[in-house]
């Protein structure tokens, strides 16, 4: 996951942004790594959906509260 990229995003269906997280949820686990949610960010940048990457980036932040003590 660590050296995971996006060359390309398909166009945005309905809820894709919440089923990507759920995948990149599941794939991290306990770990986190904020490589995978800035990649997802970018892509998302990349096609003009500021506000979908602005939500992956909030789940990247929480995410990266869940593991802190």
């Amino acid at each position: 996951m660590d050296a995971l990229t996006y060359a390309r995003l398909e166009p945005l269906p309905p809820r894709s942004t919440r089923m990507r997280l759920a995948w990149l949820h599941e794939s991290l686990g306990d770990r986190y790594m904020p490589q995978p949610y800035e990649q997802l960010a970018a892509a998302y940048r990349a096609l003009g959906h500021d506000s979908e990457a602005r939500r992956v980036l909030r789940a990247k932040y929480r995410h990266h509260r869940s593991t802190l003590p």
